[in-house]
C-alpha cells in the first residue's frame, strides 16, 4: 500500500452514476447505514498508525485530495492523538495525500 496508486483517467458514465446513486441518500438512511456499519465492526485497532490491508482488495486505485480526522478523546491524551496524526502525515506525505 505504500506505493502511490495514481488514477488519472476520467470515470466512466456508469461509474459516475453508481457513485452518485450510492451517495444520494437522505439523512435518515445515511444515519442508519452508519449505525449498521458500527454494529458490524465497532472497534478498529490500528497498529503503528496504520490498519492492516492483508487479504483486502482495492477495486479501483484512487487519489485522496483531502482527508479529515475526528478524535473524541480525553483532553489528557491529546498529545498521543497529535503524535498519531503527525506520524500519519509524515508516512503518507507525497503519496497523493495533501497536507
Amino acid at each position: 500500500m505504500d506505493a502511490p496508486q495514481k488514477y488519472n483517467k476520467k470515470l466512466s458514465d456508469k461509474q459516475t452514476s453508481s457513485i452518485i446513486k450510492a451517495a444520494a441518500v437522505d439523512a435518515s438512511q445515511r444515519e442508519e447505514r452508519i449505525a449498521q456499519l458500527c454494529q458490524q465492526d465497532p472497534i478498529v485497532h490500528p497498529k503503528d498508525g496504520a490498519w492492516s490491508m492483508d487479504n483486502q482488495k482495492l477495486y479501483l486505485p484512487a487519489t485522496c485530495g483531502s482527508y479529515s480526522m475526528i478524535a473524541l478523546v480525553n483532553p489528557e491524551i491529546k498529545t498521543s492523538y497529535k503524535d498519531s496524526v503527525k506520524h500519519f502525515t509524515q508516512r503518507y506525505k507525497g503519496k497523493d495525500f495533501q497536507n
